[in-house]
């Protein structure tokens, strides 16, 4: 079902007369509701937070992924290496098992305290992936910036998919764009996957443009950065995803050359990034997976995929790096001789550039 609503927001597929009905008037009711909340916080009739922090919003406008929490991991630690500053990262916590009502400590900037699935994957990666960073998840994100600045005197709050949580005033407010998808249909939710409408991209301080194919810019990439530029007056940065090693997730290994044919799988919202990439650099994919966003792996859902690609005869199972966090504490309780490796992912994104102004504050 998820997939299918995801093919209509992109104009992939049809809805029935009667569906396309129930669509446009809940769409018509959800424009009203984000008008009037978003209204009513620029009254300040609901009032804003302000923190005795450099507050940084990373998010986009759409459901599914564009990149928020590659640019989150990659803003946390060039802050914290670069400027010597302590950095928090605020999530929501999605899909994590812990109660979203507390104030959950996923890490202390030196150890992990919680598994992938009770933080959540993109928590749990965020901690994984960073290095003197403190995460917190629960959905008063208030509450938790302001216990990081109080128990870890915290220089710098990162709200990761912040764009609409607009209790926190922000310093530095991110929006992300998928080059790729865009905007989709242009409808709100449900008929489309904007959260909010495409105006709302005048509330962002600076907007980045993510390629996540791995290949250079096209013309047309360009273009649309020009008229993003020109027509919401704000400044634009492309960013792209570059796809480094191939890693073993228990020797940390790179992937052996011979290796050739490979059982790939993936529980992401946009999983044809991911194995296009494996295909346009020749790996011959033998099954492709797909799992829901945010998948939890059960142990045996991982054992039937271990036997499978033995039976298959794969040289290795591949997956993402969000996957690889879940499927981890699986794999070391199990005995197998097909050997799993994790994509990694890295940024090409002017970090200085973006982060201008931000050490004066």
């Amino acid at each position: 079902m998820k997939d299918y609503i995801n093919k209509i927001h992109y104009n992939e597929a049809d809805l029935t007369w009667g569906g396309k009905f129930l669509f446009v008037i809940f769409s018509k009711f959800y424009a009203l509701v984000i008008i009037i909340r978003n209204f009513l916080y620029k009254l300040n009739i609901i009032k804003k937070h302000k923190l005795p922090a450099f507050v940084i919003s990373v998010g986009n406008l759409t459901t599914g992924g564009t990149g928020k929490t590659p640019v989150t991991i990659s803003l946390a630690n060039y802050i914290s290496e670069t400027y010597g500053k302590k950095v928090a990262v605020v999530s929501r916590g999605y899909g994590g098992k812990l109660s979203n009502d507390n104030i959950n400590l996923i890490s202390n900037g030196e150890q992990i305290l919680s598994t992938a699935d009770q933080a959540g994957d993109e928590p749990y990666l965020i901690a994984h992936k960073t290095k003197n960073v403190i995460v917190l998840t629960g959905k008063n994100r208030v509450k938790n910036a302001q216990f990081a600045i109080n128990e870890y005197n915290v220089d710098v709050i990162l709200l990761d998919d912040g764009f609409q949580h607009l209790k926190i005033e922000r310093d530095l407010d991110l929006l992300l764009i998928d080059l790729k998808k865009k905007f989709g249909n242009n409808k709100l939710l449900p008929m489309g996957p904007l959260r909010e409408p495409v105006q709302s991209i005048r509330r962002a301080d600076k907007v980045i443009l993510v390629n996540k194919d791995d290949q250079d810019f096209s013309k047309d990439d360009y273009k649309y950065s020009s008229y993003i530029n020109k027509t919401f007056d704000k400044k634009v940065y492309l960013c792209s995803f570059k796809y480094a090693d191939i890693y073993n997730i228990q020797t940390k290994e790179p992937i052996n050359s011979s290796i050739e044919n490979l059982y790939a799988f993936s529980g992401i919202a946009q999983p044809e990034y991911f194995f296009d990439y494996l295909k346009a650099r020749g790996f011959n994919l033998l099954k492709e997976l797909v799992f829901t966003d945010h998948y939890n792996y059960k142990k045996d859902e991982v054992r039937i995929m271990l036997e499978d690609a033995s039976e298959l005869g794969a040289g290795a199972i591949i997956t993402t790096e969000k996957d690889m966090v879940k499927i981890l504490p699986h794999i070391k309780r199990m005995s197998t001789e097909v050997s799993i490796y994790a994509l990694k992912l890295d940024l090409d994104l002017d970090m200085d550039s973006l982060l201008d102004g931000f050490v004066a504050k």
